[in-house]
C-alpha cells in the first residue's frame, strides 16, 4: 500500500539503483524486480517476495558491490 517512491528509496539499500554499477546502462532494479515478481495485475504477494530473498541470498560471499546487499547475478539468477 505504500507509494512506489517510498519501496523504491527503501529497497534500494537491499539490491541497489540498478542492474549493475549505479552508472551502467542496466534496468533499474526496483522496477525490474518488482515486475518480474508481480501477477499480471501488478500485485505481489509476500511469499514471492520471501521465495525471492531465500534464493537471492543463498550464494552471496565477498561483497563486490557496497551499496547493496544483492548482488545483480544472483536477482537474475534467482528472479
Amino acid at each position: 500500500m505504500a507509494p512506489r517512491d517510498v519501496i523504491d528509496q527503501t529497497l534500494h539499500k537491499l539490491w541497489g539503483v540498478k542492474l549493475g554499477k549505479p552508472t551502467s546502462n542496466e534496468a533499474n532494479s526496483s522496477r525490474w524486480i518488482l515486475a518480474a515478481l508481480s501477477d499480471f495485475n501488478g500485485q505481489l504477494q509476500a511469499q514471492d517476495i520471501i521465495r525471492f530473498l531465500e534464493k537471492a541470498t543463498v550464494n552471496t560471499g565477498k561483497p563486490v558491490y557496497t551499496d547493496r546487499y544483492l548482488t545483480p547475478t544472483e536477482i537474475k539468477k534467482d528472479v
